[in-house]
């Protein structure tokens, strides 16, 4: 009966300590991959940014656009979706890149870009091909930037 409970104790001690190892490997996968989520919003709200500053200070009546930037298929792992969303559908009135993880309960990072004005944005895309491609047309009716 001593050694049926000396080895009981063991193996909720070991099954503790094995436990504890692995939730705090998943939480530095998943904090890498927030990071990685940031990433990728940034350098689309970047772009976005430019093709704004190019279209707003051209004289020129006519404009397209488009930049052409490889993205990850995964990060952490899993596919996620790019959003744009206009200042309308935003609660502080400022366009966004929502990066949102695939799956019902996935992470979601929003990266706000205060420097673009009044501007006609918006599409979705799914990180599964690769590549996105951000189209800005600009002519006396106004700008759209949207992604394809």
């Amino acid at each position: 009966l001593g050694q049926i409970l000396n080895f009981t104790i063991l193996i909720i001690i070991t099954g503790g300590i094995i436990g504890a190892f692995y939730l705090r490997e998943e939480d530095a996968s998943n904090q890498a991959m927030r990071i990685e989520f940031t990433d990728v919003g940034n350098q689309i709200a970047r772009d976005i940014s430019n093709i704004y500053i190019i279209t707003t200070h051209s004289d020129l009546n006519e404009i397209n656009l488009n930049i052409k930037r490889n993205i990850p298929l995964t990060i952490g792992g899993r596919g996620y979706s790019i959003e744009l969303k206009d200042a309308n559908s935003t609660n502080d009135k400022m366009v966004a890149v929502n990066i949102k993880e695939e799956g019902i309960s996935g992470y979601q990072v929003i990266t706000k870009i205060n420097s673009v004005g009044p501007v006609n944005i918006g599409g979705i895309m799914h990180s599964g091909s690769g590549e996105i491609n951000i189209t800005a047309h600009k002519n006396n009716s106004g700008i759209w930037i949207w992604l394809k």
